[in-house]
């Protein structure tokens, strides 16, 4: 089986402050995910690898029949007096640190980590990406148009940008700009409308609590 999942959790519990933490969590195993990429990482029963951030945690691995869990000792007063940038580096360095742990206890193959983790770093720790991973052109073929996502460790941001035929950016629009992750829609359908300057997308938000559909259409 192949890691399908990392996740990092905290018991830090100062309300305000710990969904901070769990959201700035949230944009960096994203980041070493899609660093990762699918069936790369060989984990034997394994699809999700949990590294937990503990104020008092002993290293020690939980095997639950199918995910993983390693806890790690975290100073979290000294993360939240950090910049940005620190803050990220540090969430990135205890997350591949704590998956190293796992894979050199298990006799896992530690190269596609070390390339996730320095992929991270050559993309300067910054989670950007277009949803569905391209762009799409317009009925009339002149322009072409896509959602351009920042998931960064306070915001996420979705920009919808438009282009030229030979795909050169001629104008860009944010639409969203949340700093929870349940926030952050799922983006089911997007695309232009039957005409050569609407773009519209659709998406819905999976809270429990708080489920809403979610849509915005922007003329070109």
């Amino acid at each position: 089986m192949y890691i399908r999942d990392v996740d990092i959790e905290t018991d830090y519990s100062d309300g305000e402050l710990a969904t901070q933490i769990n959201n700035a969590s949230y944009a960096i195993e994203g980041l070493y995910l899609t660093c990762l990429g699918r069936n790369r990482m060989y984990a034997g029963n394994f699809w999700k690898a949990i590294v937990r951030l503990s104020t008092e945690a002993e290293v020690e691995l939980d095997d639950m029949v199918d995910v993983i869990a390693i806890n790690r000792l975290f100073d979290f007063p000294d993360y939240l007096m950090k910049e940005k940038q620190e803050k990220k580096k540090i969430l990135l360095d205890n997350l591949h640190a704590g998956l190293l742990d796992i894979a050199y206890q298990k006799g896992w193959d530690i190269i596609p980590l070390v390339n996730a983790y320095n992929c991270c770093l050559a993309k300067d720790i910054e989670h950007t990406y277009w949803i569905k991973n391209k762009v799409f052109r317009s009925p009339g073929r002149q322009y072409y148009a896509g959602v351009y996502c920042d998931y960064d460790i306070d915001f996420f941001t979705a920009s919808i940008i438009f282009m030229d035929k030979n795909k050169i950016e001629i104008s860009r629009k944010e639409i969203l700009k949340v700093a929870e992750s349940w926030q952050i829609p799922d983006f089911i359908e997007l695309g232009w409308e039957n005409t050569n300057d609407t773009f519209s997308l659709h998406g819905k938000t999976y809270n429990p609590m708080r489920n809403h559909t979610w849509t915005h259409t922007i003329k070109y």
